[in-house]
């Protein structure tokens, strides 16, 4: 018994037909369920959102670092991606020249500043796509920092360097 050709080309449209829209399916649920509702993404938080302070960059041995003066200061998280995230700020942190700042308050947390020692702060945060959010810094000293070599500025902190982690 032979089998006629016509049918033949309508069980194969039929098993093409059924391939494409498994195929379609299968996509369309990673791409809702995998990326959209888990919240996977392909975009990495560390590529795609900075800190920016409200201070001049200063440089050591091509190093840099920020000088925070006493009181209040902002740092700026800018997110260049059209993904949202939430991460970790984390901030590298050592006392002023004069070794006498007291505390530094992030998002609510106070920290105490220990002497000669480097330590780290950090504060979570959730940034939707292409936002600026402003972080607020509060700094205090038990007593003013000068320095003689004519530099106005009140010290408060060095910030060493900062990284951004996923949450």
């Amino acid at each position: 018994m032979q089998i006629p050709l016509d049918h033949v080309k309508n069980i194969a449209r039929l098993v093409l037909l059924f391939i494409l829209t498994s195929l379609s399916l299968a996509l369309f649920s990673y791409g809702t369920i995998y990326l959209k509702l888990l919240k996977h993404t392909e975009v990495k938080i560390e590529n795609s959102v900075v800190a920016r302070f409200d201070v001049p960059t200063e440089y050591i041995n091509n190093d840099s670092f920020w000088w925070l003066p006493t009181g209040k200061s902002n740092i700026k998280l800018i997110n260049f991606s059209n993904s949202s995230f939430e991460g970790v700020l984390h901030l590298n942190i050592i006392n002023n020249p004069c070794q006498n700042s007291e505390s530094v308050e992030l998002g609510g947390r106070v920290y105490k500043i220990p002497k000669e020692v480097k330590f780290e702060i950090s504060q979570k945060f959730n940034i939707a796509a292409l936002e600026q959010k402003s972080l607020g810094l509060m700094i205090a000293n038990i007593d003013d920092c000068f320095l003689s070599n004519g530099d106005t500025r009140n010290f408060g902190i060095r910030i060493n360097g900062w990284k951004i982690d996923e949450h």
